[in-house]
């Protein structure tokens, strides 16, 4: 509660998208073989930040992590940080503080080489952007920035292009 004697509630901006739900883990124990990952990193509120090792394949969301007991932590919701050594979040739901409670920072984390789905690596070639508009939302393609001059020139010609009529010569 706050001082106001009213329940404490996390501010939101206008446009700001509420992420869905965390997908519940159908299992009690992960089967197969297991393979380390990495380590907690971080472990706040309803998320467990899970660094992996230099070696392992860059898993994608949805695949279910464990602990060394096969006991699962729960499924990767979120991916971030270079391909090579990426984060992993897992969101965990209300209910679930048993397991929240056993993913304390450096405890190792485990996946199923048999239950894993693998990041699309052609997926990792598109160039993305990291700017966000006013309301903190991706920006439209006329508004994203650019880190090289050739290539807004290039973007503002192909937009110019698009504008001009298409049909008769000069």
């Amino acid at each position: 509660d706050d001082e106001d004697g009213g329940p404490a509630v996390p501010l939101k901006t206008k446009n700001e998208i509420v992420p869905p739900p965390p997908p519940a883990v159908e299992i009690s124990r992960v089967e197969g073989r297991l393979e380390k990952l990495g380590s907690v990193l971080s472990n706040v509120e309803d998320s467990v930040v899970v660094q992996a090792q230099p070696g392992p394949p860059p898993l994608d969301e949805g695949t279910i992590l464990a602990f060394e007991d096969r006991t699962p932590l729960g499924v990767i919701c979120e991916i971030f940080g270079p391909v090579y050594e990426p984060l992993y979040v897992v969101r965990l739901s209300k209910g679930e503080e048993a397991r929240a409670a056993l993913a304390q920072v450096g405890t190792a984390i485990f996946f199923s080489p048999e239950m894993m789905t693998l990041v699309d690596q052609q997926a990792c070639m598109i160039k993305g952007s990291d700017a966000s508009n006013m309301f903190d939302e991706e920006p439209a393609a006329e508004e994203q920035e650019y880190s090289d001059d050739e290539e807004e020139a290039e973007a503002k010609r192909r937009a110019k292009n698009k504008k001009r009529p298409q049909g008769k010569g000069r």
